[in-house]
């Protein structure tokens, strides 16, 4: 079911655009970051050009965590889609839908990384758009400014 819910975070970063692209494009350091904290990724399928396809399950650290937040019925976020848009050092939009029994994860959510640059650094937002009904603003936007942090911290080691 398609909402009309836009969910956005920023953060500026100190990387290059193009090393901030790299990283969402590259299947092994984006597993190192795109997780919130308390969860691990896992990058089934990825294929970084337009139209190509992806699969990502994130996984709860804790037990409690997969039976309160899991959209997955393995106890974990199953994500998948296809990549919409990529301009090289300024924008990843890509489709999301959540592999749900579960009719509150259904529709197709838009995720799209804006990169800014501002000089030295780089402004990244993130824009979730169509974001199902069963994914709290609070809860969700916790997970995105979690993710911009990890980013972050990615790219300063």
């Amino acid at each position: 079911m398609e909402t009309e819910r836009k969910d956005v975070a920023s953060k500026i970063i100190n990387a290059s655009a193009d090393e901030i692209y790299q990283a969402i494009i590259n299947p092994d350091a984006l597993a190192s970051w795109i997780a919130p904290k308390g969860m691990r990724a896992q990058i089934n399928q990825f294929e970084p050009w337009e139209g190509g396809r992806y699969q990502i399950r994130l996984s709860y650290d804790k037990p409690a965590d997969k039976e309160q937040f899991a959209k997955s019925s393995d106890g974990s976020d199953i994500t998948q889609g296809k990549f919409l848009k990529l301009l090289a050092g300024r924008q990843v939009s890509q489709s999301v839908d959540f592999v749900s029994d579960n009719p509150d994860f259904a529709g197709t959510m838009i995720m799209t990384y804006q990169l800014v640059n501002t000089g030295e650094a780089t402004l990244v937002r993130i824009t979730a758009e169509n974001v199902p009904e069963g994914i709290s603003r609070k809860d969700h936007l916790e997970g995105i400014h979690s993710t911009l942090e990890n980013l972050a911290h990615y790219l300063k080691d």
